[in-house]
């Protein structure tokens, strides 16, 4: 049955290429080009139909140096108007990890490579995997971008405000700054039914089945496909349980694509966003997912900021070597954005980490041996404190502190010039609910170690030394967790500064999760709020309001639902009344921040916590662990 393109719905694809892809070998980057991108050209040149290809600077220059033919094709492509570029950066990196100033440079060289390569400027940006912050829709209108493709299915799921109807035509999200940005969407249970049939794990009848009912919804523009290029005809060796390639999974797809054209006309992407008339903008982040990955839960920002094969000093060794820069160039920044990228995460293969893993070590080996805490001692007078009932007073300018020796030094309370306590422990029975039936303590350690089956805290009776020099008190604690010894300290400074560290006597990442820092607010208050920068160069404030639980496991096997970004080492919690300013250098140790909220009617449980390690299926053994130190002061606005 033939219909008129004007009345059909439109349909668009994005096919995200990545030769950096972490299970690719360098050494298989031309079967790839032949495998997965020539056969994407020849469905626009053959098939006639428009697609959008997505693809890093990196990808696109290594392309040039193996295939110019495939480059050249591309280019006469675009400017036929045949197939469309979407922009990714020069590398693929998370951006609500990282600094605004780097998210800037990686787009910028991508747009040079891309003008180099291809002679355009691309408007619509592909959100490296997915991962969206308010922030980031700031940093790609800062970059000159007009619109994003981003995944629909999170937003909606994270959203109470959001229905169905969202995802029919292109949106307008808002931004952190109050601005609004029209968003092309990319839809995963679309593209993950199209990848099923192609790889024979959905029938072809039970797929077109499901476009169709997405038809019948009532859906005007379709997105077919928005994911890698690289998983038909092809396998990247993730995994052992990978499906064989056993038929032409490209023939399939394309078999596909042309029976959609008796039912909707293929547009590209910015085809798309020029029919969409423009729509009121929607509120994309809430405070317990201030930050949207792609995909199942399992894809979260602890995915490439606390795993991997060694994700923890990966990051911190790029933090360090952006704290360090100096005039830096266009190469600099490149080497910047080429360690930052996601692919030397996850599921990176053991060959491609070797190049980096010597400076990792001689990084390593700088961070831990340059004496620590014990160090700063030796200058130092020793005062005796009171105890009394096994805690600790203190008081240095306008701090008091109030530590638990019973319970590893935790604080008991912690206040800022006359102001009442903002933060400490809310002990057994100050609240009536049985959720809240036991202690939660400020500034504690908890791990759980997979391979022993045990959870472990440093809760227990510490000995502890004081001292005193000009500028600061410092309280010294003896901790352990589970056999592990480290040291806890609090350095209480004139300028009403409170750092709080740790120092570990083994510095090898344990399996399991290590989450410490713990922060507990003392008083409920409607007006209490956490704001960070997700990338951005914006202070992004939420409310703290329902149930947040960003630490909660998602499986036995994936220990966290996200977490925040916190890409500048800052965070500010409180009320109307007073605010706190928790700040660690990210060059040192780039520790993730998580929130916890429970409410049960008028009791609350607010919490700050950070972690060192978690927990996922591209968790490798070994890997580095770090002393930790933040601040707490207050903060002014």
């Amino acid at each position: 049955m033939k219909h008129l393109n004007k009345i059909l719905p439109r349909c668009y694809a994005v096919f995200h290429c990545n030769l950096a892809f972490s299970s690719i070998a360098e050494e298989r980057h031309s079967d790839v080009i032949e495998k997965c991108y020539w056969p994407l050209l020849r469905i626009i040149e053959e098939d006639k139909i428009p697609l959008g290809i997505e693809m890093t600077g990196y990808t696109l220059n290594r392309i040039n140096q193996l295939c110019p033919d495939w480059v050249h094709k591309f280019k006469n492509l675009l400017h036929q108007n045949k197939c469309e570029y979407i922009a990714s950066g020069e590398h693929q990196i998370i951006g609500p990890l990282i600094p605004y100033d780097v998210n800037v440079k990686n787009l910028q060289l991508g747009n040079l490579t891309v003008a180099a390569l291809l002679g355009i400027k691309p408007t619509i940006a592909y959100v490296n995997e997915q991962a969206l912050s308010a922030g980031i829709l700031d940093l790609y209108l800062d970059c000159g971008f007009k619109n994003v493709f981003v995944e629909w299915d999170n937003l909606y799921s994270h959203s109470e405000q959001w229905n169905i109807n969202s995802l029919f035509t292109p949106q307008t999200l808002r931004t952190s700054k109050g601005r609004e940005i029209k968003v092309l969407w990319n839809w995963s249970i679309a593209f993950q039914k199209l990848q099923r049939v192609c790889h024979d794990q959905l029938s072809e009848e039970d797929y077109r089945s499901f476009v169709l009912r997405s038809l019948n919804s009532g859906i005007k523009a379709f997105p077919i496909y928005g994911n890698d290029g690289e998983v038909f005809d092809f396998r990247p060796g993730r995994f052992i349980e990978e499906k064989q390639i056993n038929r032409g999974e490209w023939d399939t797809l394309r078999n596909q694509f042309n029976w959609i054209k008796s039912a909707m006309h293929w547009s590209l992407p910015n085809e798309i966003l020029k029919a969409q008339k423009d729509t009121n903008p929607l509120n994309g982040f809430t405070p317990s997912h201030p930050i949207s990955v792609k995909k199942q839960q399992k894809y979260n920002l602890t995915r490439w900021a606390l795993t991997g094969r060694n994700d923890l000093l990966i990051n911190t060794y790029c933090y360090n070597l952006y704290s360090n820069m100096n005039n830096p160039d266009d190469t600099d920044w490149l080497q910047l954005c080429e360690l930052w990228a996601s692919d030397l995460r996850t599921h990176l293969v053991f060959d491609r980490y070797q190049k980096i893993e010597k400076q990792l070590a001689e990084f390593h080996q700088k961070m831990t041996s340059d004496g620590g805490i014990q160090s700063q001692l030796l200058d130092c007078k020793v005062i005796e404190v009171n105890e009394k009932n096994d805690k600790i007073a203190i008081q240095h300018a306008n701090i008091h502190l109030q530590l638990d020796t019973r319970r590893g030094g935790a604080i008991c309370s912690l206040s800022f010039k006359d102001q009442p306590p903002l933060l400490g422990t809310i002990e057994h029975g100050d609240n009536n609910h049985i959720a809240f039936a036991a202690d939660f303590y400020s500034n504690h350690l908890v791990a759980e170690l997979i391979t022993q089956r045990r959870r472990v805290t440093d809760l227990n009776k510490s000995n502890f030394r004081a001292f005193r020099r000009a500028h600061e008190t410092i309280v010294v604690f003896n901790c352990k967790y589970g056999d592990q010894d480290f040291l806890k300290y609090y350095r209480l400074t004139d300028d009403n500064k409170l750092y709080c560290g740790y120092e570990f006597s083994c510095f090898e990442r344990p399996i399991g999760t290590l989450r410490l820092g713990y922060l507990t607010l003392l008083e409920p208050s409607p007006t209490l709020f956490y704001a960070c920068h997700n990338g951005g160069d914006h202070l992004e404030k939420y409310w703290l309001k329902g149930d947040i639980d960003q630490g909660k496991a998602v499986s036995p096997l994936i220990s966290s639902h996200g977490g925040l970004g916190a890409s500048e080492g800052i965070i500010v919690m409180g009320d109307e009344s007073q605010q706190v300013a928790i700040s660690w250098d990210k060059a040192k140790c780039a520790a993730q921040p998580f929130i916890q909220r429970v409410n049960y009617n008028t009791e609350q449980l607010n919490r700050l916590y950070f972690s060192l390690v978690e927990v996922d299926e591209t968790l490798k053994e070994g890997g580095s662990l770090l002393n930790f130190e933040f601040c707490l002061e207050q903060y002014h606005g």
